[in-house]
């Protein structure tokens, strides 16, 4: 039985899209894929997901930690005590960056840091 992780990072995904490009172009022109050539790109397709899964396991699990702390705009608007209505503002006219998840505002923790050292700036002019 193969071994199942659970996760899905961006290094997973390349993997699996250049899995599926050699399957894709065996599937489109089987002629051109010789043996060897197949052999071959699998193979590297196999060894990248080996060391991959290898770095998972020795993690921990996925690469959570990679992933950068979002705030919602009213623990944002608490941070800097100011009102939401305020933080709303900042975000649609692009002074503070964010990004939309469904309906709901999310700000990055380095977009708030940029958002707070230009503040900074501009107090010092």
């Amino acid at each position: 039985m193969a071994d199942i992780i659970p996760f899905d990072d961006k290094k997973t995904k390349k993997i699996r899209q250049e899995a599926q490009s050699i399957i894709d172009a065996l599937l489109a022109s089987p002629e051109d894929m010789t043996e060897e050539k197949f052999d071959r790109r699998s193979q590297g397709v196999l060894n990248k997901w080996q060391d991959h899964k290898k770095h998972i396991e020795q993690s921990g699990g996925t690469d959570m930690e990679d992933i950068e702390k979002l705030y919602t705009p009213e623990q944002v608007a608490e941070h800097l005590q100011v009102s939401q209505k305020t933080i709303r503002a900042y975000l649609r006219s692009r002074k503070l960056k964010g990004v939309k998840l469904g309906k709901e505002w999310r700000i990055k923790q380095s977009a708030l840091k940029d958002f707070v050292d230009n503040l900074n700036g501009q107090d010092q002019e």
